[in-house]
């Protein structure tokens, strides 16, 4: 026998960040009675594309198409739902027609017809469908150019008017209570994955889910129509009828007013046609359930109950066992008053009359035995002392019990994780955690937990590529107050450190392991503001690098780069001295400077310019040249750091990387991250002889990661849990692979430990 179920809907704009709780783009609606081809309730949501000042009229046009054209169709459900799609199509491809390119139109349609257990799904360019089924969560479509951004293009990423004819694939699946259907534009379904899915439909009804899907995705503009399938009617808000919301063409019937949810009620009523079964504004859809299909990300946290309910057995028991207790306490209440009254007050028995020849009758009242009342008093406390047992001991079997599905469910997850892609077992590892959280509230301080998290850890670092630190030694901290550790650059055993918030720089030499700095017998401050170089006052501390010999340099120094100009350090000879460098009024903010072969590079975000100097005999006394040819126009806006090897890497804020080889762009494409770059400070590399990887500190995340030069990702660093090191605050790294060493600056310490190989093929280890 099937059970019957309703379908609840919540429909809504987001223009700007401001709820439209009128979608025009949108149509919910009920199946006609009069229609007698058993079609189902009808969902569509249509997103247009291009270059007009009336996207509403066409949306509302080509909405009104599909719906009116369904339900008269002949045919079956799948072939309606092509002639629908099809007449909208030729419209606007007529539409089109008759227009310059520049001022053509695309559109995207995504329709659900609902008919009992059976959902048809139908989908074209840029719009999506989410579904929540069971345990399941799936994208249609799972591939496409319209959402992804390095999808390759395909025959079925067409949309509606760009060919004169068009035959839309027909999805069929199966629904069931308690599963989620979401369609959504292009603009939310490109910002939500699998793992932002997860997040959004755990929230349980409609207007929670609608809410979500907003948080996760932060977007301001957006179109959404959420259907939850469920058994009962939500007691806390009206249901929103199945009845189209467009003021277009009405298929039968009068025009109703009908109340919206809370969550999305506008400030006056809507006049809407009404099909010939709407009986009234809260009657929703019912159908019946059948089994639900699975599909690929598995999320089962969402249909995990919730503690309260679990728990809701329990609270009846208990609810039951006091009002008996209750009941018991007020009997011995009232017996306890009347032994009491008895026991204390005399009886008023009149006088009896004497009567001739006999002895008055004595009063027939007897007075309650003491060793009964003893008895009662003692049994109504053995019932509420085993009331008060048996509540304590069922809420602990329902606690162990409810820990005990936490606990199989996580193990149950984790064990999936091994079997599938490794984009999945992210996803898997994640419920896993949940499941384990769960347990966690319910039976703290468990072991059992304790160990199924580390080996959740393990796992995950096994399929992201990350090499735990198990020592992180530090070799010095700089507390001074208003310190701000800049770059770290290495020349042998000889260590330069920048402090541009206290503009200074030190200078340490390594001892022959690595892992310490040996004493200075002088000053560790190697130059500081305010200090006389020649006829230069230092001041304003920007960067500094190690320049080696080239072109006309002769000699390998420390550049140190300072508003007022350049300062050079021999550690040879010990000397400092000023050198000339050419037009630095063209400077606005240096970020980031470097060398290769004797030349020297400025990195200015503001000025929107590399300043590439060729070395003179007295310094960089030409005028600089731009390194990128005249024909790229580069936008450095954001960019954090750079790096040269012969070829120039530049970091932005936003997490990309740029490569440029003689001024010109090369791909590097940084590919298999288990998370996009968070806060990027530093990037450093050198040239192939010396260093064959590029390294990029990524402070968002606590990590450093390695790519090769074409930006494959090889592996990432993290300190063990153990260190107590966290690598939230990263300034800038140099790394020594002959050696074997990274050298890194986080915050205000300086941290020494050892570079791991890359072991196995790490490819593979990430391939998705």
């Amino acid at each position: 026998m099937t059970q019957e179920y309703v379908t609840i809907v919540e429909q809504f704009n987001l223009v700007d960040n401001i709820m439209d709780t009128a979608p025009h783009n949108q149509a919910a609606v009920r199946e006609p009675k009069h229609i007698s081809s058993d079609k189902g309730d009808l969902f569509v949501l249509v997103e247009v594309r291009g270059n007009t000042t009336n996207l509403e009229a066409v949306e509302k046009q080509v909405l009104s198409l599909v719906r009116d054209t369904y339900y008269p169709s002949s045919g079956r459900v799948t072939a309606s739902l092509r002639r629908a799609v099809q007449a909208a199509n030729h419209w606007l491809y007529q539409h089109n027609a008759s227009r310059t390119a520049e001022k053509r139109l695309l559109a995207g349609v995504v329709v659900v017809a609902l008919r009992e257990e059976d959902m048809f799904v139908a989908q074209v360019g840029p719009t999506a469908l989410f579904t929540k089924m069971g345990s399941d969560i799936y994208r249609y479509p799972e591939v496409s150019t319209w959402l992804d951004q390095h999808a390759e293009p395909v025959e079925s990423d067409s949309a509606l008017g760009m060919y004169p004819t068009l035959i839309p694939e027909i999805t069929h699946l199966q629904v069931a209570p308690q599963d989620i259907i979401v369609l959504t534009d292009s603009e939310l379904a490109k910002k939500l994955s699998p793992q932002k899915v997860v997040h959004a439909v755990s929230g349980g009804n409609v207007e929670t889910i609608s809410k979500n899907l907003i948080r996760v995705t932060n977007v301001n503009n957006c179109s959404v129509l959420v259907i939850q399938i469920s058994t009962e009617i939500e007691k806390s808000k009206p249901l929103v009828n199945l009845v189209d919301k467009l003021p277009i063409k009405p298929l039968a019937g009068k025009q109703i007013n009908f109340s919206l949810p809370s969550f999305l009620s506008p400030k006056k009523k809507l006049d809407v046609p009404q099909m010939d079964d709407v009986e009234s504004t809260k009657q929703s859809v019912k159908h019946h359930a059948s089994e639900s299909i699975h599909l690929v990300a598995s999320t089962e946290t969402l249909s995990q109950p919730t503690r309260q309910e679990r728990t809701s057995d329990s609270e009846r028991m208990t609810s039951v066992i006091q009002t008996t207790l209750t009941n018991a306490w007020e009997q011995f209440k009232s017996l306890f008053k009347w032994t009491s009254s008895s026991a204390s007050v005399p009886h008023a028995t009149p006088k009896p009359t004497r009567i001739a020849g006999r002895q008055a009758p004595k009063s027939s009242i007897k007075q309650p035995s003491q060793t009964l009342l003893i008895a009662v008093i003692v049994g109504i406390v053995a019932i509420i002392l085993f009331g008060m047992s048996a509540i304590n001991w069922y809420a602990t079997y329902q606690n162990e019990q409810a820990y005990s599905i936490a606990i199989t469910q996580a193990q149950e997850k984790f064990e999936s994780s091994k079997d599938v892609s490794v984009q999945n077992a992210r996803i898997m590892l994640v419920e896993a955690e949940v499941f384990l959280n769960n347990a966690e509230s319910l039976n703290p301080n468990q072991p059992q937990v304790n160990e199924l998290r580390y080996q959740i850890s393990q796992y995950r670092d096994d399929i992201n590529g990350v090499k735990r630190l198990l020592f992180v030694p530090e070799l010095r901290t700089y507390p001074e107050s208003g310190t701000q550790l800049k770059r770290i650059v290495m020349q042998g055993v000889e260590v330069y450190i920048a402090d541009i918030g206290l503009g200074r720089v030190f200078h340490h030499t390594l001892a022959d392991v690595g892992d310490s700095l040996l004493p200075k017998d002088g000053d560790e401050i190697l130059i500081q503001h305010g200090e006389q170089v020649d006829d230069m006052i230092v001041q304003g501390l920007f960067d500094v690098v190690w320049m080696s010999t080239g072109g006309e340099r002769q000699t390998s120094d420390l550049l140190i780069v300072t508003r007022n100009g350049l300062v050079q350090y021999n550690p040879t000879w010990d000397d400092l001295r000023a050198i000339s460098i050419s037009d630095t009024k063209d400077w606005i903010f240096p970020v980031s400077v470097g060398s290769y072969f004797g030349n020297f590079y400025v990195l200015d975000n503001q000025a929107n310019h590399v300043f590439r100097y060729m070395p003179t005999p007295d310094g960089y006394d030409n005028p600089p040249e731009d390194y990128f040819d005249s024909a790229n126009q580069i936008n450095l806006n954001g960019a954090v750091d750079m790096a040269i090897d012969s070829a120039v890497y530049i970091l932005y804020q936003n997490g990309t990387i740029q490569k440029f080889l003689g001024g010109q762009p090369v791909l590097f494409e940084m590919t298999n991250l288990d998370e996009p770059l968070k806060n990027p400070t530093a990037i450093y590399t050198a040239p192939d002889e010396l260093v064959q990887y590029v390294y990029v500190t990524d402070a968002g995340n606590q990590r450093i990661i390695q790519f090769t030069k074409d930006g494959t990702f090889v592996q990432q660093f993290k300190p063990a849990f153990e260190t107590g090191v966290v690598f939230n605050d990263l300034r800038s790294i140099f790394v020594d692979e002959i050696g074997e060493k990274m050298y890194i600056l986080n915050g205000n310490v300086f941290y020494a430990p050892k570079l791991p190989n890359p072991s196995g093929d790490i490819s593979q280890a990430v391939d998705f």
